[in-house]
């Protein structure tokens, strides 16, 4: 049986019986001059369900349906009962529906569902403001649902689970939020849309993402004194959640393209480092060259013992000299490496 079909015809008929006040949540009882469409309806609804009308009277007898062929003109009374499939599908207004539909606690709208006060009729255009704040608030508990690792789910309602740091008794605080609200909680949840794109996406950052919802949600609950709380409290402070979660994004952000371009500005000074060590150790051995060639020639030299090892020993002091600059200048290059990092970390 299809819930919106029979409802449609339902809440039609009603109307054009002038949309009787309920006696109580069950029936109400209509009255209605016969016509070729409210015979059609009438025969369609009790095709659909045969529970829906019942004490069925024209003009003034009871008949039965579907044998009784109308007759356009006459009086037609009847007690229109609230149609069930799976629930009831006429609710008084949003408090009735939030209240006794079991579905909301965990994030569902019936599929079909007509307000008696507002007149509306699921798949009809201009749904009550309320109503969309409700389609909105059950989209949070889906979506808290699926952030959320730690959740129960008990009669027809979610339990999220939180735990903070409780800086008195040096350890933690478990919070439990049942996903309870009335219709007076109800608000507008601006942004709710930037917390649902984590699920669709499922980019690289998506887990960290998750885990700042998280910490945003226990920074929150932290300043709440009771553990045991329900969801009318994330949803009045909905606003303030969305700064903390934005807040704490952006830290991470920033601390992840700090992260990154920490490992870019050391694996460039490596590389600097390494060329710098690679210069040095090349003018070593160049500078070496200089005082071994000195003391070849001072060898070869045919004049006087005196000249031959003054020219010896002045290559041999050289070599100390050479090596103690060389040694200056990288320890020199290395301290400026080393203070160039200290002042961007």
């Amino acid at each position: 049986m299809d819930k919106q079909s029979l409802l449609n015809d339902v809440v039609k008929l009603y109307r054009l019986c002038g949309k009787p006040n309920f006696m109580d949540e069950t029936s109400v009882n209509c009255e209605i001059s016969l016509n070729e469409e409210v015979n059609s309806l009438i025969n369609a609804i009790y095709e659909q369900n045969n529970g829906v009308l019942g004490s069925v009277k024209c003009a003034g007898e009871y008949i039965d349906l579907p044998t009784q062929r109308f007759k356009a003109g006459q009086n037609l009374t009847f007690r229109l009962n609230v149609p069930h499939i799976e629930h009831r599908l006429f609710f008084k207004d949003l408090d009735d529906l939030i209240t006794y539909y079991t579905g909301i606690k965990i994030g569902k709208l019936p599929e079909a569902f007509y307000l008696i006060e507002k007149d509306y009729l699921t798949t009809e255009a201009n749904e009550p403001e309320k109503l969309v704040q409700l389609r909105r608030v059950c989209r949070l508990i889906v979506f808290l649902e699926k952030a959320l690792p730690h959740t129960d789910k008990s009669n027809n309602s979610f339990t999220f689970v939180l735990l903070t740091e409780d800086k008195e008794n040096k350890g933690f605080k478990k919070h439990l939020i049942e996903s309870r609200f009335t219709f007076a909680d109800l608000k507008p949840l601006d942004g709710l849309e930037s917390f649902e794109e984590m699920l669709e996406n499922q980019d690289l950052h998506c887990a960290e993402r998750l885990a700042v919802v998280r910490n945003a949600l226990e920074e929150l609950l932290s300043k709440r004194p009771a553990t045991n709380q329900k969801l009318d409290y994330i949803l009045s402070e909905f606003e303030v959640f969305k700064k903390l979660y934005q807040d704490n994004y952006e830290t991470y952000i920033n601390g992840f393209s700090l992260k990154d371009f920490k490992k870019e500005v050391i694996e460039k000074h490596q590389d600097l480092a390494s060329k710098i060590d690679g210069a040095l150790y090349d003018v070593i051995n160049k500078a070496l060259a200089i005082p071994v060639s000195i003391v070849t020639i001072g060898a070869l030299i045919k004049e006087d013992q005196l000249i031959n090892s003054l020219v010896v020993g002045c290559a041999v002091l050289l070599v100390p000299v050479l090596m103690w600059w060389l040694i200056e200048q990288h320890l020199k290059r290395l301290k400026e490496i080393q203070t160039d990092i200290e002042e961007i970390f």
